[in-house]
């Protein structure tokens, strides 16, 4: 795992290091420092279907997922520079409704259901059809500006640093799927939950892999240093299955070793019918399905855009319920 390098705060500005920080001044950008800078915060964007309350109950929407990818403070800090463009932009409107409580707008900031609360005692829920609610019109719960400005757009660009598309966001929209960041002190989160964080190289799947998968890991370690070696295009094109296929199928595809479970019992298989021993191809689909370790993981500790750029610093973890770490968490949620 990496160490954080002390800073002077003297020569850095205000630093941010806890979520409450984070969630007023994501809020209340006008509170935003010129200078900044994060510390020991990292973050992740889930997201489920809006009738299936499971699905926000780890940080997967699947509970059988054993890892999960966070972003670093790299990108918890630029998120802050995204909500500062956007107050700039809408100078003079109002940035949040005095009727609306979110997420960790608690006196603790702590994760909390949510849901909004009127004067007169009666609650509903926070949207509907993926559009965030107007009351008895008082204004737009997604600061709508008199530009016409929404927060759709500024939850767009967050969800496009993270690594969404728009097209792929609305298309999920559309499917009645809804989409909220968790924000959690890094540290904390290790020592309420004692799950295993790494730097998402190949370093850290390596102890991951170990950790999670200890009878699958023999074969991954044969082929430690070739996965590193060998690009996830040739992978690809020496395959004898279609990788974006088996995962659109789903667990109906026998290829689709989400499990640990899985991938054994087909390698037994392939031993007994075949008399061969697990692949190269293998072990890189095993990653793929158990880990998802997908197509644009570079193996360096950053997310890849598909042009091939660096984009923010990345964590591999150990899939875990969020009640673990509640008390050190904001959720905010990203109606579009």
């Amino acid at each position: 795992m990496s160490q954080q390098t002390p800073s002077c705060c003297c020569s850095v500005g205000t630093v941010i290091d806890s979520p409450q920080q984070f969630y007023h001044m994501i809020h209340h950008p006008e509170d935003i420092p010129d200078h900044f800078q994060v510390q020991n915060l990292i973050g992740r964007v889930c997201k489920g279907k809006r009738e299936n309350a499971k699905a926000f109950l780890q940080l997967t929407d699947d509970p059988d997922d054993k890892t999960a990818f966070m972003f670093g403070e790299d990108g918890v800090e630029r998120i802050l520079h995204i909500a500062a463009k956007y107050k700039k932009m809408n100078q003079g409107c109002s940035h949040s409704d005095p009727n609306h409580t979110s997420n960790a707008s608690n006196k603790n900031g702590n994760c909390q259901s949510h849901t909004n609360h009127h004067q007169d005692g009666t609650t509903e829920p926070h949207s509907e059809n993926g559009i965030t609610k107007n009351h008895h019109n008082n204004g737009s719960k997604m600061r709508a500006c008199q530009d016409g400005k929404l927060a759709e757009e500024e939850a767009l660009e967050i969800l496009h640093l993270i690594g969404f598309e728009e097209s792929y966001v609305k298309e999920k929209i559309s499917q009645n799927v809804r989409f909220e960041m968790i924000i959690v002190q890094r540290d904390c989160f290790l020592k309420q939950t004692g799950a295993l964080i790494e730097r998402a190289d190949w370093n850290g799947v390596y102890k991951i892999v170990k950790h999670l998968f200890p009878k699958a890991f023999p074969y991954f370690e044969k082929y430690f240093n070739e996965l590193q070696s060998t690009s996830f295009d040739e992978i690809r094109k020496r395959a004898d299955f279609d990788f974006a296929e088996v995962r659109q199928s789903g667990t109906s595809h026998p290829l689709y070793w989400s499990t640990e479970e899985k991938f054994l019992r087909h390698m037994e298989e392939k031993k007994r019918t075949k008399n061969e021993e697990p692949s190269l191809i293998d072990v890189r689909a095993f990653l793929y399905f158990a880990c998802g370790i997908r197509d644009l993981f570079a193996g360096n500790g950053y997310t890849m855009t598909e042009k091939g750029e660096v984009a923010l610093k990345e964590y591999l973890v150990e899939n875990v319920k969020r009640e673990l770490f509640e008390d050190c968490c904001v959720v905010l949620h990203l109606d579009i």
